[in-house]
């Protein structure tokens, strides 16, 4: 696993793997907050066909932070798997986004499940709860540790 923080970084791994479909998870600075009040913490791009994960670092404590119009940035000829693709969609416009979620009805006929949390979630949101961008001060590894699972439920698919 990669962890992107300055342009540079960006640069080389759209390079490599651009050409391949990938799997999009954004985390969000305040989770179930209104999309109007909230932005984009960090982004996990899994590259399927090179079996091989990043996160981009737009705005979290424990990284330097991208710009966040490099979310704009992501492929536009092949296709991206996005979780929570209507939320993600007030952030950024693309054509060639597919909703995970959409895709678990169609062959299952039912809603993705939504427990995906670790215990230091759990943790955080309890204790600080009124806390603003709370996910920004939760640690990137357990954020990847979350998008981990939501990958691997959509693999099941």
């Amino acid at each position: 696993m990669t962890i992107i923080e300055t342009q540079q970084e960006y640069t080389s791994f759209m390079q490599k793997y651009s050409s391949t479909d990938w799997i999009v998870v954004p985390v969000y600075c305040n989770g179930d907050y209104p999309v109007y009040v909230d932005s984009i913490s960090l982004i996990y791009v899994y590259a399927i066909n090179y079996d091989k994960d990043c996160v981009l670092v737009l705005n979290h404590t424990e990284g330097l932070n991208l710009q966040i119009d490099l979310a704009d940035s992501l492929p536009k000829d092949n296709v991206c798997y996005i979780h929570n693709k209507k939320r993600f969609s007030q952030f950024v416009q693309q054509d060639n986004l597919i909703d995970m979620d959409l895709i678990e009805y169609f062959y299952r006929n039912r809603p993705m499940p939504d427990e995906f949390d670790t215990t230091a979630h759990e943790f955080f949101e309890r204790k600080y709860h009124r806390f603003k961008n709370l996910n920004a001060i939760i640690p990137i590894t357990k954020h990847v540790e979350r998008c981990r699972n939501i990958r691997d439920t959509f693999f099941d698919v």
